[in-house]
């Protein structure tokens, strides 16, 4: 059975092309801002190469109550730019921070898996506000920065991953296995944070983070949280 997938912020799709290498992923639905992104979109889907699904122009206006029940997952790379270093660095202050409004589809989805990535300068604000709002809501997290070097890319493009996992929809395998990058029915599939060759800097609900912003797990230290 596919994984009903609402897609945010859906750009060309590549996030959503990545989850459907290790799982049947099945959009029920893109949101994509952007009339450029809109369109290249539409013309991946009339090349056969996204899934066909409705196109909503505005994550903001979204009306999650017709999909209540319908969505497993929330994919997707909501905006950088209030935290990207070579911006201003607003935060949540920023009118482009989409954080609210993707919490808000969480809870009035009833609580799907969410898979999110952003740019590694959102640590400060992901570790004072959005996992501590995705742990409120009653969300099991995990999270790791990977770059575009480990896959064999030609540069280094890190950028941040977070899983996070209540009762979706999704068995606990599907979930790691998205996490990991991994086939679901691979037995070797694991959270996040022990991926195979990956995660090196993943965490799990069992580490928390020091004061000055580092990671304190069993016996090792971890740049996640270190957001500067």
């Amino acid at each position: 059975m596919a994984i009903r997938a609402l897609s945010i912020c859906t750009g060309y799709g590549g996030l959503e092309l990545g989850i459907s290498a290790v799982a049947d992923v099945e959009p029920v639905c893109y949101v994509e801002r952007d009339v450029a992104q809109a369109a290249v979109l539409v013309s991946r889907i009339q090349e056969g190469l996204l899934p066909d699904a409705p196109i909503w122009s505005d994550l903001k206006t979204f009306d999650p109550e017709p999909w209540r029940g319908r969505v497993d997952i929330i994919t997707g790379g909501f905006p950088c730019q209030p935290f990207s270093v070579a911006g201003q660095k607003r935060e949540a202050d920023d009118e482009r921070n989409l954080w609210p409004d993707v919490a808000r589809l969480a809870r009035e989805l009833g609580h799907p898996a969410l898979f999110c990535e952003n740019v590694p300068g959102i640590l400060r604000y992901y570790w004072e506000v959005i996992r501590p709002s995705l742990r409120a809501m009653g969300y099991s997290v995990a999270e790791g920065l990977y770059t575009a070097a480990e896959t064999g890319a030609p540069h280094r493009r890190q950028r941040l991953f977070f899983m996070a996992h209540r009762d979706s929809g999704l068995s606990d395998h599907e979930g790691q296995a998205l996490c990991a990058g991994r086939d679901a029915s691979d037995p070797r599939s694991g959270e996040l944070a022990n991926a195979v060759g990956f995660g090196r800097r993943g965490r799990r609900d069992g580490d928390t983070p020091r004061h000055d912003g580092t990671l304190q797990t069993q016996g090792r230290r971890s740049e996640l949280a270190d957001a500067d």
